[in-house]
């Protein structure tokens, strides 16, 4: 059975408040997300808060994100709610729109330092350094599946960022895998399985593939 979405609906309010879970992104992802807010939304910025229902995630989003920072990862999703709206479509088509986007501008040059090349084994490797330094929570392991493809599961997922993470790696993983030479990229996700909690919420595992020819 594959990824269901509607498993993973987001709660209409996050199970923290902004800038306090203990899930943590690098500052790049931020950077990357509002620089595409400032290309392709009418209005930019002001027309993304005037989206946002909750006034500690405008606040939150208004702050300075570094490149070399760590932030809450938790209100991105809600982050691309507001920006879905503002753009007029779903938070599916936003969350891939954003993310071929980044693969196609300046965050290409951060991924492609720690995977050179698209081939199963510097995929394998690189992976887990990108994990580590720009999604340095959960766990992922993953080894060559064949000539041109990898599988893998990332670990320790909340809820809360399941469809956010699928969505996101598939559509960023495919585009940055074409920029590097391969041909009919797809990153695909499997059915999330349960494997722990935190203080509140359940945690997930999300078996992947990802191949190219």
């Amino acid at each position: 059975m594959g990824f269901d979405p509607a498993r993973f609906s987001l709660p209409l309010a996050p199970p923290y408040p902004p800038g306090e879970s203990p899930y943590r992104v690098a500052g790049v992802v931020y950077k990357s997300l509002l620089a595409f807010v400032a290309d392709q939304v009418p209005r930019g910025l002001d027309a993304v808060l005037a989206e946002i229902r909750d006034p500690a995630l405008a606040r939150f989003v208004q702050g300075r994100f570094s490149l070399a920072s760590m932030a809450d990862v938790v209100p991105l999703p809600y982050l691309g709610q507001a920006i879905a709206r503002a753009r007029g479509v779903t938070f599916a088509e936003q969350v891939r729109d954003a993310n071929r986007w980044s693969a196609r501008g300046s965050f290409f040059e951060v991924y492609r330092a720690l995977v050179p090349v698209a081939s199963a084994e510097s995929l394998t490797v690189g992976l887990a350094r990108a994990v580590k330094i720009i999604q340095p929570f959960g766990g992922l392991h993953v080894e060559a599946a064949k000539d041109k493809g990898v599988r893998g599961r990332r670990t320790g997922v909340p809820h809360v960022l399941v469809a956010w993470m699928v969505t996101s790696t598939s559509a960023f993983l495919e585009t940055t895998l074409e920029r590097l030479g391969s041909r009919a990229a797809r990153a695909t996700f499997g059915d999330p399985v349960e494997d722990g909690r935190d203080d509140r919420q359940l945690t997930y595992t999300l078996p992947f593939e990802i191949v190219w020819a």
